[in-house]
């Protein structure tokens, strides 16, 4: 998992994930870096914020992708 300290919560580090959040549409299973780190999270912190907000996240990204 990552959590990112203090000096890297900002909007740098959330262009760095933001460039490397690949998504395959002919890959539904394929998980880039960042869904990597949000489900290992997720398995230790289910209801972390930030994994809340992730999942939402990638069940809007399918709805936009889906239509």
């Amino acid at each position: 998992h990552y959590e990112a300290p203090e000096e890297e919560q900002n909007f740098a580090t959330l262009l760095e994930f933001l460039n490397v959040m690949e998504v395959r549409e002919d890959d539904e299973e394929y998980q880039n870096p960042v869904d990597i780190m949000f489900e290992k999270l997720g398995e230790r912190q289910p209801n972390h914020f930030a994994v809340r907000q992730y999942r939402l996240y990638k069940l809007a990204a399918g709805d936009v992708c889906s239509k």
